[in-house]
């Protein structure tokens, strides 16, 4: 009896929240991923692209270089010279669940929802961690963000929070985060 007791807690554990493979729909130039074992593999113009990366796993791009991933319902198109580090990519009942590491470089961000659910996608840089729920935005390693669409929840190193609307962005200057300002043709990148 406590054996089918265990079995049931754990079947119900787990059924509750399931790893989720990252599809690489694009690339150009030299893109590696070094998967969570340390092997790394080197993606190229004309190879198939149908790769998964499991969680752990580390996507590097090199000069001139560009990958789109599909992350569940949400697309990621990683820069040149960028590394970013695949920490979770969950599906539960009602939520999935995207974490990443923004080591350097830049990202693009489409968040999308996967089958009707909430989405909890987060990116964290050095500087500073960026929450999404539905949105389009930029963001790079130094903490620099732009928001095309919706907003974006942002939690410092120090534990200040402030929100990125559409049609904002917010730099770093010398480590130092500068509040949201509204973009000007003299700003805009």
């Amino acid at each position: 009896m406590k054996k089918i007791l265990v079995f049931c807690i754990l079947f119900v554990c787990c059924a509750a929240v399931f790893a989720i493979d990252g599809t690489v729909i694009a690339v150009s130039g030299k893109v590696e991923i070094q998967r969570p074992n340390g092997d790394w593999a080197e993606l190229k113009e004309g190879d198939t692209i149908k790769i998964t990366i499991p969680e752990g796993s580390i996507i590097s791009t090199g000069f001139k270089s560009q990958a789109d991933v599909k992350l569940g319902g949400s697309k990621l198109t990683v820069h040149q010279l960028t590394r970013v580090t695949l920490r979770e990519l969950t599906e539960g009942e009602n939520k999935v669940t995207t974490d990443l590491f923004l080591d350097a470089g830049a990202l693009d961000a489409n968040v999308k929802p996967l089958n009707n659910k909430a989405n909890g996608f987060q990116i964290q840089t050095p500087v500073v961690t960026s929450s999404v729920r539905g949105t389009v935005f930029s963001v790079d390693g130094l903490g620099n963000e732009t928001t095309a669409e919706g907003s974006v929840y942002n939690v410092n190193a120090m534990g200040g929070s402030f929100t990125v609307n559409a049609g904002e962005s917010v730099s770093v200057e010398d480590g130092v985060i500068v509040s949201p300002f509204a973009k000007t043709s003299q700003n805009a990148s």
